[in-house]
This record gives structure tokens, sequence and C-alpha cells, in this order.
């Protein structure tokens, strides 16, 4: 009953074309990175950031050249030393990343060779650490390397900056210097408590400085700030295209979802906007991945992508995702031949039932037969 109904509904279906896997293996390359239990932010166990998960990387072939690119990803000076066997301590969970080979030239520690996500034989006694030269500025506590609070080393010591009179111009030399790309924002609000020294405050920057040594600021041995004050920023960092998945097909009428997921968390929300054939069909607001909802209807065909962008901020703006095709079909053609199929197997099947039956009466009939006196047969009109 259910089936009839189903078929009731207008005869069309989405067909997709799954011609985005490429791209979409690619996007995986686009991974977040971390350093736990080391002494100072440039120090500490490698973790990878994938499916939605913190892992760890095996100590298998782990070098300097390995150290290098960590280093340079995390925004940290040259590496100074690769550490293997766990030195900063095991890991839990996942185990992402093995046999990494590095020229140390690389961008990221994905464009390195390994031998895929999750595909190791190694524990977590085998987890990989790096130690890195220390820059004189440092983001803290945001959710990626390019967003957090501001902390400035001062004569060996680590301190955060007082927010007074923090605006974007500030915010615009910190991305600079620490290769972050553009600000977007300058941030007055504590993302979590703050410790050790305020060391700087009143800065100000005319934003085209590359370094932040470089602008108006005062020691802080007096002040009126709390660490609930602090300065901080969030800056674009490399938009990395996202990733535009598809559930499966749908009949007209019911829903049809995309989900656009950013390379890694964005720190604040920002826009992601859905395309058909290259121009925006829907705009939502969210924090790294957002889930747009389509009613299938003929209308709905065409080419998919989807960008990001920060809010306010329509230049600084991710390049496109990998597409996904759809094509609406109309179903009738399928149903008439299958109909037309169907009663010509029928139609065969009633005549071999019938040929069988009437062989069967043949024989039937000539077992009541008797010939007659000129010797020719009579048949008895006996039907079964």
């Amino acid at each position: 009953m259910e089936l009839k109904t189903r078929m009731l509904r207008p005869p069309l279906t989405v067909m997709l074309v799954a011609s985005f896997f490429a791209s979409l293996l690619a996007g995986t390359d686009s991974v977040n990175i971390r350093l736990v239990n080391g002494h100072d932010f440039c120090s500490g166990r490698v973790e990878v950031y994938v499916d939605d998960q913190w892992g760890t990387v095996c100590d298998d072939g782990w070098d300097l050249n390995d150290a290098e690119v960590v280093c340079r990803q995390l925004g940290c000076g040259k590496a100074l030393r690769a550490h293997s066997s766990a030195s900063f301590g095991k890991g839990s969970g996942p185990i992402h990343l093995n046999n990494v080979g590095c020229s140390g030239k690389e961008s990221i520690i994905t464009e390195c060779h390994h031998d895929g996500f999750k595909k190791h034989n190694c524990g977590h006694g085998e987890d990989a650490g790096v130690t890195c030269t220390v820059k004189g500025i440092r983001l803290l506590n945001g959710k990626n390397p390019c967003c957090g609070k501001v902390e400035i080393n001062r004569k060996d010591q680590w301190g955060t900056v007082c927010d007074d009179d923090w605006n974007m111009n500030d915010a615009a030399v910190v991305c600079r210097e620490l290769g972050c790309g553009k600000a977007v924002s300058a941030l007055h609000t504590s993302l979590e408590q703050g410790r050790g020294l305020i060391l700087l405050r009143d800065f100000n920057c005319f934003g085209g400085e590359s370094a932040i040594s470089e602008c108006f600021y005062k020691e802080s041995e007096s002040h009126n700030c709390s660490h609930g004050k602090y300065a901080g920023v969030v800056c674009s960092g490399d938009l990395q295209s996202p990733m535009l998945f598809l559930n499966s097909s749908q009949f007209v009428g019911e829903a049809v979802q995309f989900r656009c997921i950013a390379p890694f968390p964005t720190c604040i929300p920002v826009d992601f906007k859905l395309y058909r054939n290259g121009e925006s069909i829907k705009t939502q607001t969210a924090e790294f991945s957002t889930t747009f909802n389509l009613t299938v209807d003929s209308s709905h065909q065409g080419q998919y992508s989807c960008d990001y962008s920060f809010q306010g901020n329509s230049s600084i703006t991710s390049s496109k995702s990998n597409s996904v095709d759809i094509t609406v079909a109309s179903l009738a053609p399928f149903i008439s031949s299958g109909v037309a199929a169907g009663l010509f197997l029928i139609l065969v099947a009633i005549i071999i039932f019938f040929v069988k039956r009437c062989k069967s009466k043949k024989t039937q009939m000539i077992d009541y037969a008797n010939m007659d006196s000129e010797g020719e047969y009579f048949i008895f009109k006996i039907h079964l």
C-alpha cells in the first residue's frame, strides 16, 4: 500500500552525478593542527584535526623536515627538534597520520607524503612532537591558529595586551605579522581567562606596519586593566575551499540537504552561500558548517557549489567548493517502458500456459478415441 501511495506522487526523482569526488578528496588536505603538552605554543605533541576529531601523528620516519612544516603551519619560527616516542606524553583518540615524509618546503603537513588518514600500525607510545623557535607574538585559546588572545613576548616572558584603544588597525598588523591574512575582528572580550602579566596597552597602529613592535604603545607597569579586558583578533587565515556534500536522491516534495563545511573552525559566525549554476540562491550564517534544505522540484536542476565569507567583509571570501550536479528527470518514460515490458511478459506466460494446456488436452482426447467400422477414428467430445 505504501508503494502504491508513493507511486502516485509526481513522477520525478533526483539523479546525482558523482563527478565531484576528486575535488572532495583534495579538500581533505585542509586540516587544522596544534601542539599539546609543550612548554609553550610552539612545542608539544603534534595533533591534526580530521573528520571533526583531533588525532596524533605516528613517529615512523619523523624528522626535522616534517617538524619544519609543522612549525611553519603554526606560524612559529624554525624547527629546533623533531621528537619521537611520545616525548610530550601519549595522546588519545585516533592516530591520523603515519610515515610522513616532507621535503621541508610544504605549507601544511598534509601536502607531505603520508600513508593516508588513519592508516597505520602504531600506538600512542610513538606519538610525534616538535620544538620550534618562538616569535615575539602569538594567539592563544582560539579555535584555529589565526584567532585568539594576543600575547607578546617581552624579555622572554609572555603576557597579554590590554584592550584599551584596541581596534581593527591594530588587529590588521597582528594578522600580517603572523601570516594570517586579513583582520576580520578586533576582539575586546575574553575567549578564556588570561594568565600571567598584562605587558602592553594603548596600542596605536596605522594598519600598514609589518610588525606590532613598529606601532606606538605603552608599557603596562601601571594600568587599570584586568584579564577580562585583553585584546584579541580574528584573522581570515588562508581561506581554503569548503566541502559540499549532498544526501541521497529524493522524491518530489521531500527535502534534499546540502551540507557546506569549512576546512577548519572559523572562530566566529560566517556567511555560507549556496550557488546553483553560479548564482547565489541561499545564504545562512553559522560557525564552521551549515546545512541548506531544498524541496525537490524540476527547477532544482543544475550545478551546485558553496563558499563562505566573514560577516560584513564581502571581500574576504573563500574560493568555491567542489561542485555537485543534479539532473531532475521524469520517471514517466521509465514507468511506461516498465509497464509495456511487464504486459509483454505476462502475455508470453499466458501463451505458454495455453500451449501446454492444449497439448495436455490432446493427449487425453486420444485416450478416448475409438475406430469405427470403416477403420476411421472418432473422438468422444470429452473435455476435462
